[in-house]
C-alpha cells in the first residue's frame, strides 16, 4: 500500500526546495528540474479545482508552513479520490530520483550537543541552560 501522505509531502517538499533555492545554485539542476515537473503536474491536476489556489499561495511563499500544509492537504485529498493520480505521481517522483539526505550522528560523552539539518530555510539555535 502506498503512503499517500508521504507521497504528497515528498512532492510538495521537492517543489518547495526548488522554489526556495531558485537562483541560489544550492540544489542540483536535476532537483530543480524535478521540482519544475512536479509544479507542472500539480498545475494540470489542480486546474479548475478550488484547490488550485493552494498551489498559487505556496508558489508565492514557499516558506509558509500554512501554505505548505494546505497544498499537501489538497493533494492528499485528490490522491485519496483517484488511484490513477497516485500512480502518476509515484512514477514522476521515481523518475525525479532520490533527493533525500541521509545523516548519522554519534555522540559519546556527557553534556554533548549536536545538530543535524537538511533542506533549506532552516534555523537552529543552541544555548546552554544554567
Amino acid at each position: 500500500m502506498v503512503d499517500l501522505m508521504a507521497l504528497a509531502s515528498t512532492a510538495v517538499g521537492l517543489l518547495g526546495d526548488s522554489l526556495l533555492d531558485a537562483g541560489k545554485n544550492v540544489v542540483s539542476d536535476a532537483a530543480k528540474a524535478a521540482g519544475g515537473k512536479v509544479s507542472e503536474w500539480l498545475k494540470g491536476k489542480l486546474a479548475g479545482n478550488p484547490d488550485a489556489g493552494a498551489l498559487a499561495k505556496f508558489e508565492e511563499n514557499p516558506q509558509s508552513q500554512g501554505a505548505k500544509r494546505r497544498l499537501e492537504g489538497a493533494l492528499l485529498e485528490r490522491l485519496e479520490q483517484d488511484e490513477t493520480l497516485v500512480q502518476e505521481l509515484g512514477k514522476l517522483l521515481a523518475e525525479a530520483g532520490d533527493h533525500s539526505v541521509n545523516q548519522t550522528l554519534e555522540q559519546i560523552g556527557i553534556g554533548n550537543v549536536g545538530v543535524q539539518i537538511s533542506g533549506s530555510s532552516n534555523e537552529v539555535k543552541l544555548g546552554k541552560k544554567d
